[in-house]
């Protein structure tokens, strides 16, 4: 139980201390040390499913790793400079490049992040989307700017149309969340080179503040399939909460995640991207009625049993204090990050 405590303590400071790295070896070196710690951390209560994935996760994060050090050999020989902010044109950062995009898990091979998500637990499965990706994200978010060449559009716009297409008619959350996962972030890698650094950290918190929550309590309710929610039946909660974090992925205004497109879109037509836009406008409205349309069936398909739930007398189990809190938190970061969005756009 210690051991664990310290590995997920250990995972923290990593994340927290890439932040004041600016040598590449450094950020590399961290980069194995998490995925090293996040290999024990989901590796818990193995199952020869789970060792696959765990295998497979692995062989991938080695890949990438291996194109990032290829990259940093290769600065540091040609021009003997290993600082993120230099030489953004070479053959040097299109390895590093191509490495940090591999682990962030878009186009054109994001089907590992699928299939390592499908083979653990929810609650490990937050390793995976989440921790797994910060580091990567960030490194991107400094790096990223208008040098850099428009295939990053293609692989944006890749991720975003295989997110949203594959993601059609799923109902296991699982699936749900690794493929709205590669679709958001799709939009972060489309947008990020015209957006100012703050925006960016804008852009992924709103991802962070989407994907976190609903991770968590379906996870802790053991909500597996969207189409047999039974076990909701008892607390009213989790199918609000359900309802509003699927508008949220879907950009359902005025939920977070129609405030960061609007951000993202906000950049790209300053900068005269139309098609670019016409393209994610036409990829949310078919995402969005996927999400309405799953949210409807959740609360049309058992009515009368909810209804019943909602009116009778229910007693204040465990469990359903994180939903309300849960619910709270998302109100109050709404009205934040909308304050936040306005001053980011006059920046």
């Amino acid at each position: 139980m210690y051991v664990i405590y310290y590995y997920k303590f250990s995972l923290v400071f990593g994340l927290m201390m890439v932040l004041f790295y600016g040598n590449w070896f450094l950020i590399w070196a961290t980069l194995e040390m998490v995925s090293v710690l996040l290999i024990r951390l989901i590796g818990q209560e193995l199952s020869p499913r789970k060792v696959e994935r765990i295998s497979k996760y692995f062989v991938i994060q080695a890949v990438a790793s291996a194109f990032l050090l290829l990259g940093i050999i290769l600065r540091y020989n040609c021009v003997g400079e290993i600082s993120i902010n230099e030489y953004k044109k070479d053959l040097s950062f299109f390895f590093i490049l191509c490495g940090l995009l591999i682990k962030i898990g878009v186009w054109p091979k994001p089907f590992w992040f699928v299939d390592v998500i499908k083979g653990v637990s929810l609650i490990r499965g937050f390793y995976i989307a989440v921790a797994s990706k910060i580091i990567p994200v960030i490194i991107f978010i400094i790096i990223v700017d208008m040098s850099l060449p428009l295939w990053l559009c293609v692989v944006g716009l890749g991720s975003v149309f295989m997110g949203r297409v594959l993601g059609i008619n799923q109902t296991r959350v699982r699936k749900i969340i690794a493929l709205s996962s590669i679709a958001h972030l799709g939009w972060l890698v489309v947008g990020l080179p015209w957006l100012s650094v703050s925006q960016g950290f804008f852009i992924f918190l709103c991802y962070l503040r989407m994907v976190v929550p609903l991770i968590v309590v379906a996870g802790f309710y053991e909500i597996d399939d969207l189409s047999k929610i039974k076990r909701g039946y008892f607390h009213p909660f989790i199918l609000v909460f359900l309802i509003l974090s699927l508008l949220s992925l879907g950009g359902f205004p005025p939920l977070i995640g129609f405030f960061y497109k609007w951000v993202i879109f906000l950049g790209l037509l300053q900068n005269n991207f139309y098609l670019i836009c016409g393209f994610l406008i036409v990829m949310r409205v078919i995402s969005l009625f996927f999400y309405l349309r799953l949210c409807f069936s959740l609360y049309s398909l058992y009515y009368p049993e909810r209804k019943l739930v909602f009116l009778a007398q229910f007693r204040f189990l465990r469990g359903e204090g994180v939903l309300v809190w849960v619910l709270i938190t998302r109100l109050t970061v709404f009205l934040v990050f909308g304050l936040l969005a306005f001053g980011l756009i006059c920046l």
